[in-house]
């Protein structure tokens, strides 16, 4: 059976956000459309002294969709997007009982969603339409 969750993606900037950052949010959305997310709001804020993004992001197959993505900002520990970036979804119980997927802290312990056998064959479809786009975006 395909889960339907919601996503959200922090991406957390110094005190100010560049046009390069703009940019890093613009490949992030094009990525998750390519990995099967259907974008809902992007919010950017100030807390203190950072500049945060917040991309909100609904999945149909939330399990195709995060094996597609993860690899995507895990892919290299030193890139940028890998140390700025925290990723959460919806747990069994919607935002109640959330799980952390990435956390730019890697001392942070994170959850795993579990793939079924259907999962694996939506991945399969997706994965060389995000294999063309990583080699731009990631460096």
């Amino acid at each position: 059976m395909i889960s339907e969750k919601f996503f959200s993606f922090q991406m957390h900037f110094g005190p100010t956000k560049t046009a390069a950052d703009d940019d890093l949010i613009s490949e992030v959305v094009r990525v998750i459309n390519a990995c099967g997310g259907f974008l809902i709001e992007i919010t950017s804020e100030m807390e203190g002294n950072a500049s945060f993004t917040t991309i909100d992001v609904h999945a149909h197959d939330a399990y195709s969709f995060w094996d597609s993505l993860k690899s995507q900002i895990t892919v290299n520990d030193t890139s940028k997007l890998c140390r700025i970036t925290i990723a959460v979804c919806e747990g069994g119980d919607g935002w109640n009982d959330y799980l952390l997927l990435h956390h730019c802290d890697i001392s942070k312990k994170c959850d795993n969603l579990v793939r079924t056998l259907e999962s694996e064959n939506r991945l399969a479809n997706n994965s060389a339409v995000v294999a063309s786009i990583a080699d731009v975006l990631w460096t």
